[in-house]
């Protein structure tokens, strides 16, 4: 079986230049609108659109050779220059400053030269972003550009997949656009062959593997801008905290080299990478997993001090999907129950990318909800909350979690505070910060407000790096 997609796939938003040249302010301020990220926090970064260089301007065929960057001994894989300031030791801005000479990856011997060429293509390769180079490595490494004269593809399988030379996807020096490899990819999730290729007209031929390395070289891509944003970011927030908190979040986020593949902060259930910790820039959405592990952390926190299972997390994603009844009984198993007194619930509205609270006080038999938006409270809560009560009454037997016996859910009886309509992502923020006041005992009012957010991230991003 084999067909033919056509595309008239066009990329928007603004390209990273490869050209070695400084940004003009105008390209900086359009950078960081794009990537002060709105990222929702229960899925992936989208990838934007990229700009592409004209037909005559992208290298063509399936060459082998990839550029990369020579300098005084070393090699760094495309980096450009930029009159970006660093805060950071004197290795990494020499690292970016000067270029040197160019030689191709055909050229290098399996010494320390090609061995830094081979580690960035293993991010390449990578399934998720636990990147084994740094951030600041990656975001300024130069990745082959999109080639927008490519605009269909010919899906093949069965008896015409047979024999057809497979493209190493590694070694392209043109990308197809990334809508179309959307395409391609849905395509291939369709089809019931495991043998199914795809084929870009005078470009190459690729399975399902090769398919996720191209779209992997545009999420590397990507990097660049998000990386200009948080060195600029953490230069403006930290101004006023002290120089090791900015030198320690910095090397987290941007610096750390990760060859052993660890993760950056690993607690309880919860693991957290450099490029998870980048949500806390700017205004960008927070992920369930910085979410829910710091939460857990101050419930233990407050626990250890009272001497006693008072606070518990019941994760965010109890929020979404169907209500998974073996999370609640590992959690009934893991907690003592008998002395729990107010549990949270992190609850993301995926409609509206935001993030609310929901707070079930044990010994009023009560459950709260608010939000910054003060959303009305939705029929699904509602269901949910029951379903959440009911389960772990049915695996405890304790009465205090009867349902029944339970007063339907309603506001705050302080209401978290209001949130700005336009430009701001901190809602997980809020969520995590209400935590946190209730835990130190701060129930009666709110210690925070929406105007805080910035100083409130680096807050809990060094709270994060301490735990590393």
């Amino acid at each position: 079986m084999s067909k033919k997609i056509t595309k008239n796939s066009k990329d928007k938003g603004k390209s990273f230049r490869s050209s070695l040249k400084t940004l003009t302010a105008e390209e900086q301020s359009n950078n960081e609108k794009a990537n002060d990220g709105n990222t929702q926090s229960s899925g992936r970064n989208q990838i934007p659109r990229s700009n592409v260089r004209s037909s005559n301007e992208v290298a063509t065929g399936n060459e082998t050779r990839r550029n990369v960057i020579k300098e005084e001994g070393s090699f760094t894989h495309g980096i450009e220059s930029s009159n970006v300031s660093y805060d950071t030791t004197s290795a990494v801005k020499s690292r970016t400053a000067k270029l040197c000479e160019i030689v191709h990856v055909d050229q290098l011997s399996s010494d320390e030269e090609s061995g830094t060429v081979m580690g960035i293509l293993r991010d390449v390769a990578r399934r998720d972003d636990n990147f084994c180079n740094s951030r600041r490595t990656l975001g300024y490494a130069t990745f082959p550009d999109v080639d927008a004269t490519l605009q269909s593809y010919l899906c093949s399988s069965g008896e015409h997949a047979r024999g057809v030379s497979i493209t190493d996807a590694l070694r392209v020096t043109r990308l197809p656009p990334y809508s179309l490899i959307e395409d391609a990819e849905k395509d291939i999730k369709e089809e019931a062959s495991s043998q199914i290729l795809v084929q870009f007209p005078s470009y190459g031929t690729f399975n399902k593997r090769g398919i996720n390395i191209l779209k992997r070289f545009h999420r590397l891509r990507q990097l660049r801008g998000e990386v200009q944003f948080e060195e600029k970011w953490l230069k403006n927030v930290f101004s006023n905290m002290k120089n090791c908190m900015r030198d320690d979040v910095t090397h987290a986020l941007l610096d750390r080299v990760n060859e052993e593949e660890k993760y950056l902060v690993s607690y309880k259930n919860y693991r957290i990478t450099s490029q998870e910790l980048s949500v806390m820039c700017g205004e960008r959405y927070l992920s369930d997993e910085i979410i829910n592990l710091l939460i857990q952390r101050y419930c233990d926190l407050a626990n250890e001090k009272n001497q006693s299972c008072t606070f518990i997390l019941l994760p965010s994603f109890l929020s979404v999907g169907e209500v998974s009844g073996n999370l609640i009984r590992n959690i009934c198993t893991v907690e003592d129950m008998n002395e729990v007194e107010v549990m949270f619930l992190p609850v993301h509205m995926a409609e509206l990318c935001h993030w609310g609270l929901v707070i079930f006080s044990v010994g009023e038999q009560s459950v709260f909800f608010d939000d910054g938006y003060h959303c009305q409270i939705s029929r699904d809560l509602r269901y949910r909350t029951n379903i959440i009560l009911s389960t772990i009454h049915e695996n405890t037997e304790l009465v205090k979690f009867k349902q029944c016996d339970w007063k339907e859910i309603q506001r705050f009886k302080v209401p978290m505070p209001d949130q700005p309509k336009a430009g701001s992502g901190s809602c997980g923020v809020a969520v995590i910060c209400a935590v946190r006041d209730i835990c130190s005992g701060n129930d009666d009012h709110f210690t925070w407000t929406y105007q805080d957010t910035s100083y409130l991230r680096a807050q809990l991003m060094v709270e994060l790096v301490n735990l590393a």
